[in-house]
């Protein structure tokens, strides 16, 4: 079964395929990445969004390109002048502007989606609940009448 694109973009130099669980970086290899590269390295890079620590985004200026890059334990940030050179980054001019804000936008997003998972709160028990609980404890042996004594003073504020 073939996984769907959410997102896609084409650049001089790249192409980013954006899907629900992560996103792939396709450096091309042509003349225009030969002269402002100084180098031929194309192929794909595949980065999992449970993975990423984060993604770096910088508008188009005056005169330098805007550029995305894809952090993880381990990489190395860069800066315009990384986003021609580095594998985990893709250069973009001011027409690719809205549509790089967009999946910068979602990229981020799953990230923070990722990372909140693991973040979720456990529900706490109430006083009765915990009370309940030990007195289960109690009966079936597995704490005495002390440590249960105790456990009801604590919970119940006594």
């Amino acid at each position: 079964m073939e996984e769907k694109i959410v997102m896609q973009i084409s650049t001089a130099l790249a192409e980013l395929k954006v899907y629900e669980d992560h996103c792939v970086l396709t450096a091309k290899k042509n003349a225009v990445s030969l002269l402002i590269t100084n180098k031929f390295f194309a192929g794909d890079k595949k980065f999992y969004y449970s993975d990423l620590t984060s993604v770096q985004f910088r508008d188009p200026g005056l005169i330098t390109d805007g550029y995305m890059e894809f952090e993880y334990p381990g990489s190395r940030s860069g800066n315009s002048s990384g986003a021609y050179t580095s594998e985990n980054a893709i250069a973009f001019t001011k027409k690719d502007l809205e549509k790089m804000k967009e999946i910068y936008n979602y990229v981020d997003g799953k990230i923070r989606e990722y990372k909140n998972k693991g973040n979720e709160t456990v529900q706490q028990l109430s006083p009765a609940d915990e009370l309940k609980k030990f007195k289960e404890l109690l009966d079936a042996g597995i704490i005495t009448q002390d440590e249960f004594d105790a456990k009801k003073k604590e919970l119940l504020g006594l």
